[in-house]
């Protein structure tokens, strides 16, 4: 995946696109990761942010990069994972 969007990025005609040009671009270089998960993004650009590293994002002036959906990754599996290490173990062992 990364050499397509690196062949893309040094092509000729990349100077002339701009910021929304080339999320446009690079969305449509992502769209088979859609058929890989079996699944239809309704907002392709999360797709985008997903993929997208803060450097990439900074170098060529992207809107956003995957580094928020993380946090809220990170933050739902916390919530998860301490919920069900309460309720097995606290609430289990004290009938509560």
């Amino acid at each position: 995946m990364g050499e397509v969007f690196f062949e893309l990025l040094s092509s000729e005609g990349f100077q002339t696109f701009n910021n929304r040009e080339l999320e446009v671009k690079l969305i449509e270089h992502l769209l088979p990761i859609e058929k890989i998960l079996g699944y239809e993004f309704q907002n392709k650009n999360l797709l985008l942010e997903a993929f997208t590293h803060r450097s990439f994002k900074e170098y060529y002036g992207l809107t956003t990069h995957y580094e928020t959906l993380e946090v809220l990754g990170d933050a739902i599996l916390d919530y998860v994972v301490n919920s069900n290490l309460i309720k097995y173990t606290i609430l289990e062992k004290y009938n509560v």
